[in-house]
């Protein structure tokens, strides 16, 4: 696909509640000052659309089937490299149409919202030059830990080096938590 994440400035967003919002507010400040902003959300109500926002507005559905149409033929020529039980999953390609249809709008700024963690969660891909922490909860225990600290490593695991982390309402411990990992990513 020639990773269309690359061609936007990407902005992630993570946490346990408050992503959603936290993505909308974020374009539609972006917009304020001239900017043009795309997102991606999840999940969505009735269409598979619904999840790419190009300044504000669901994508046009033409266009998101577009993406959609060349990630299915990209996905169709990797998974003949896999391993017959190694499948891409339904997010990932939802995820990789939604860069798609960001990249081919010519946004300049994509807010993406993680879907179930952050580190093995499909938007890790992005080179994000601003993290948003929204808060964090006891959520999918079974997969991103039994703590708010263990979740939010998991979360805190997109962070790049040189970027900027923004912290929601977070507990202490998860605050110095971010910390940590903030000045070892500088």
């Amino acid at each position: 696909l020639g990773e269309p994440q690359r061609r936007f400035v990407p902005v992630h967003v993570v946490g346990t509640n408050g992503k959603s919002s936290v993505t909308a507010m974020t374009i539609a400040l972006l917009r304020e000052h001239g900017r043009t902003a795309g997102g991606y959300v999840s999940p969505h109500s009735e269409r598979w659309s619904e999840r790419v926002r190009i300044d504000g507005e669901e994508i046009d559905r033409e266009r998101f089937a577009q993406a959609v149409e060349r990630v299915a033929r990209a996905a169709a020529r990797v998974e003949r490299r896999l391993d017959p039980e190694d499948r891409i999953t339904q997010f990932e390609a939802a995820t990789a149409a939604a860069f798609v249809a960001l990249a081919e709008a010519g946004v300049e700024f994509g807010v993406i919202e993680a879907g179930l963690g952050g580190r093995l969660d499909a938007t890790n891909v992005i080179p994000s030059r601003v993290t948003a922490l929204t808060s964090i909860g006891l959520d999918h225990t079974q997969w991103l830990g039994g703590t708010e600290v263990e979740i939010a490593g998991e979360k805190l695991a997109v962070l790049r080096e040189g970027t900027t982390l923004v912290l929601g309402e977070v507990s202490a411990a998860v605050a110095a938590l971010a910390a940590q990992v903030a000045r070892e990513r500088r």
